[in-house]
């Protein structure tokens, strides 16, 4: 169980999705550590929607999640406000000098935020469960669901250390106009990521 757990969390961060942008951007212009908290913010919330799955919570939330739009606007408009930032800071000079760098704190809760506003994606860890055979029911042992979880974690956690050290890596041959370019694309991307979930609730 630990080794499914473990690819599985290799398997559900590798996506390049808003917090890989995200954590990428920061990682590059903050530091790894910027990187690194990013990926165990959104790592956290997977876990929390995995334990859900894992003990049978979807029964009780699914009836709650038909026709319900708010936590998918509150989700766009986070992703919206925050490539909005990303543009504004798009110069790391100007952004650092002016201590607009966010503080490890903001770099983990606005991924682990994100995903909590989606909690749709407690489905997503049921499927993915059934779909690679890990049988989870009432009778399940607690020792096999923490195995499951810690697995997830240390795949999650080898993943995001991977990425933030690689965009490190990649950030010290940039210049800072190819960085700056790098910010406004990153943050143009996240916009309309935002705005198309926006639009998926119509």
């Amino acid at each position: 169980m630990l080794f499914k757990g473990f690819l599985l969390g290799l398997a559900l961060s590798a996506p390049i999705g808003v917090i890989g942008i995200w954590c990428i951007q920061r990682s590059i212009q903050y530091g790894f550590r910027y990187g690194l908290t990013t990926g165990l913010g959104a790592t956290l919330a997977d876990l929390c929607f995995a334990m859900l799955a894992a003990i049978g919570f979807t029964k009780i939330i699914e009836p709650w999640l038909q026709d319900n739009p708010w936590p998918t606007i509150i989700g766009a408009t986070l992703i919206i406000y925050m490539g909005v930032q990303t543009l504004l800071n798009a110069k790391p000079n100007s952004a650092v000098s002016s201590n607009k760098a966010p503080t490890l704190l903001k770099s983990f809760l606005s991924p682990f935020l994100l995903i909590m506003t989606h909690p749709a994606a407690i489905f997503i860890f049921l499927g993915v469960f059934n779909a690679v055979g890990i049988g989870l029911d009432d009778s399940t042992a607690w020792l096999s669901i923490g195995q499951l979880l810690l697995g997830i974690f240390v795949g999650a956690l080898c993943w995001w250390s991977f990425l933030s050290g690689l965009s490190v890596f990649l950030g010290k041959k940039m210049t800072p106009k190819i960085l700056t370019r790098f910010n406004y694309i990153s943050g143009v991307i996240v916009i309309v990521l935002g705005l198309l979930l926006a639009i998926s609730i119509f």
